[in-house]
């Protein structure tokens, strides 16, 4: 049987009168993709920043093999294993791929506003190459990152994110934006992440990705767990259906 590695439970997130996330527990088996659905405004973006330490939970406990996380800021989060993307790229699309991964490098921490300063050890620049030569873009380590199709900026923020070389890797929205192609191209890297050893929970709009990608799906609605099972399991869910199709939606959500 496989290790826990991640673990949420109870976790209550407020935001004044709306409560945002309630009571919600998870459990993540070691080296396992786990995928975090549900409809627009389920809580699932609030739960990762709940996770990275964004946002600090009201009520629960998180917990990342024998360390809690709860109350700790994103850097000391990132420090013992977490690593994060956004549902919008967040790279620096003045310098080059290998710079944005090289900032990876550093377990959270982007020195000097960004900037890079003096040269690249090479050191880092063997571990940046590596890196991206695992999602495919190493003959664009000199590029600039903003001037990379939207895909492959995608695959920039994944890379910096595996450099950090975390335990669990927080993937938000990961094929938004994408083309159908550039998505099933994208789902195969993650599946390629989680074969090192790197745990991966994510919250994907894309219910064909999603379904496909992940062991283990939990499901969020109005803040609250409704489903959790294997995919075919959650997807014959009376309350997942009602859920998205109730509402006339087709599964895309961005909440």
């Amino acid at each position: 049987m496989a290790d826990r590695l991640f673990r949420a439970e109870g976790v209550t997130k407020r935001f004044g009168g709306l409560t945002a996330l309630k009571d919600v527990s998870i459990e993540v088996d070691e080296g396992s993709i786990f995928a975090v659905i549900g409809p627009n405004g389920a809580g699932k973006t609030t739960l990762f920043n709940v996770v990275s330490g964004v946002y600090r939970a009201d009520e629960g406990a998180i917990w990342l093999g024998g360390s809690t996380l709860h109350g700790l800021g994103t850097h000391r989060i990132a420090r013992l294993g977490v690593a994060r993307t956004f549902q919008i790229t967040r790279l620096f699309k003045q310098l080059s791929v290998m710079d944005n991964v090289i900032l990876g490098l550093g377990r959270g921490d982007i020195p000097m506003g960004g900037l890079i300063r003096g040269p690249r050890s090479k050191e880092a620049v063997d571990k940046a190459l590596e890196t991206l030569a695992a999602v495919g873009l190493e003959k664009s380590a000199d590029t600039k990152a903003g001037t990379l199709p939207y895909g492959d900026q995608r695959r920039v923020e994944l890379a910096r994110a595996m450099a950090m070389k975390p335990r669990l890797l927080l993937l938000d929205e990961p094929c938004a934006g994408l083309t159908h192609h550039e998505a099933v191209n994208l789902a195969e890297v993650v599946r390629q992440v989680r074969d090192t050893g790197v745990t991966v929970v994510l919250v994907e709009h894309n219910m064909h990705v999603a379904m496909g990608l992940a062991d283990h799906v939990a499901v969020l609605d109005h803040g609250e767990k409704i489903a959790e099972g294997t995919p075919e399991t959650v997807q014959r869910n009376p309350l997942v259906i009602e859920a998205y199709l109730g509402r006339g939606e087709s599964g895309e959500s961005h909440a």
